[in-house]
C-alpha cells in the first residue's frame, strides 16, 4: 500500500515578539542605519572583499573595508583650512563610525573660537561629513590705540573674542577701548554691549567706521560710550535701545546752531531726552549757582 502523498509545508518566519521589538526599539537607529550601509557596501564590493571575508570574521571585514574612518570632509572652510577644521574634531583615521557621535563632535568643534556652528553626518565606506559657519569679526578689543603693535582681539556681534592679531595685520574695523583683553574664546557681557553699539552705529545715519567705542564708562563694566570723528563730545549710550538713543543724537546734532559740538559729554541713557554737559557758561555769567551740599551745580542742557 503506497503512502498518502503529503504536501510540503511552507516555512513560516517566527513572529515578532513583544521583547524582540523592544530591542529594536533600544538599538540607536544611527546605528542600525549604519550597518545596514555596512552590509549593502560589502555586498556590492566583491573581489578581494569578498575574498578576504571568507577567511576574517565578520566585524574585521565591516571595520577595515567600510567602517574604518578614511576620509573627513569639511564643507565651509575659510577662516580655518580644511585640514584645521579635520585636525579639530580629535578623530583618528581608522575610527570606527559607529564609535563616532556626530552630536559630541559637532560640540567640540564649536569649543574652536572661530567656528559659530557645526553639523557632522557619517557615510559609508569611511566618510565623515562636516559643514561648519564661522564668526565673523565686527570689531578690534584694544587697552589703548591699536597702532604701534599694541595687542588687539578681534570679537564677533555676540562680543566673543575669537583671535588676538598681536603683530599681525589688523583688519579695519571699529574700535572697543577696555579695560582688559578678552582671552581667545572668551564671550564677555561688557563686549557684547559694545558690539551691539558697533552694529547699531554702522545702521545710522551718521555711519562712520573711524567711531570709537569705549567700554567700562563711570565704573559700570558693562557701560558703553562712543567718540564720532565728526563730533568732539564723548556720547554716553549705556545699553538697550540703541537705534532710538542714536535717532535721537541725530537730532540733536543736526544744524549748525546747536551747542552740542561745544559739550564736554552727552548723555543719551535716559528715556526722552539728550543731557548735554560741560557747555561753556553763557556770557556774563561769573559763576554757576550752588548745587545743595556747596558743591557747583552742573552746567547741563536737556536736548
Amino acid at each position: 500500500m503506497k503512502a498518502p502523498l503529503t504536501k510540503g509545508r511552507r516555512r513560516v518566519p517566527p513572529r515578532s515578539t513583544p521583547r524582540m521589538r523592544e530591542r529594536r526599539r533600544a538599538e540607536p537607529k544611527g546605528r542600525r542605519r549604519i550597518l545596514r550601509w555596512a552590509l549593502l557596501a560589502l555586498a556590492g564590493a566583491g573581489g578581494a572583499a569578498g575574498a578576504a571575508f571568507s577567511f576574517t570574521p565578520l566585524h574585521e571585514v565591516l571595520d577595515r573595508e567600510v567602517l574604518g574612518l578614511r576620509a573627513i570632509c569639511v564643507l565651509g572652510a575659510g577662516r580655518l583650512s580644511a585640514e584645521e577644521v579635520a585636525a579639530a574634531t580629535g578623530l583618528a583615521q581608522g575610527t570606527s563610525l559607529l564609535a563616532i557621535s556626530p552630536p559630541a563632535i559637532e560640540t567640540r568643534l564649536r569649543e574652536q573660537p572661530w567656528i559659530r556652528e557645526a553639523h557632522v553626518m557619517r557615510f559609508v565606506p569611511g566618510r565623515l561629513l562636516v559643514q561648519v559657519t564661522f564668526r565673523e569679526p565686527v570689531a578690534r578689543v584694544t587697552q589703548a590705540s591699536p597702532e604701534g603693535g599694541a595687542p588687539v582681539v578681534l570679537v564677533d556681534a555676540e562680543g566673543r573674542a575669537v583671535v588676538e592679531a598681536a603683530g599681525g595685520p589688523v583688519p579695519l574695523l571699529p574700535v572697543i577701548v577696555s579695560p582688559r583683553l578678552p582671552a581667545a574664546g572668551e564671550l564677555a557681557p561688557g563686549l557684547a554691549a559694545a558690539a551691539a553699539a558697533v552694529e547699531a552705529v554702522a545702521r545710522s545715519t551718521f555711519a562712520a567706521r573711524a567711531a570709537t567705542f569705549y567700554l567700562g564708562a563711570e565704573n559700570d563694566p558693562n557701560s558703553v560710550s562712543l567718540q564720532l570723528p565728526q563730533l568732539p563730545p564723548r556720547v554716553l549710550v549705556g545699553s538697550g535701545d540703541l537705534d532710538q538713543k542714536l535717532a535721537r543724537l541725530a537730532r540733536v546734532i543736526a544744524g549748525d546752531t546747536t551747542p552740542a559740538r561745544d559739550a564736554a559729554e552727552i548723555d543719551l541713557r535716559f528715556a526722552d531726552r539728550a543731557v548735554l554737559r560741560g557747555l561753556p557758561l553763557p556770557d556774563g555769567t561769573a559763576h554757576s549757582a550752588q548745587a545743595p551740599g556747596g558743591a557747583p551745580a552742573p552746567h547741563d542742557r536737556a536736548g
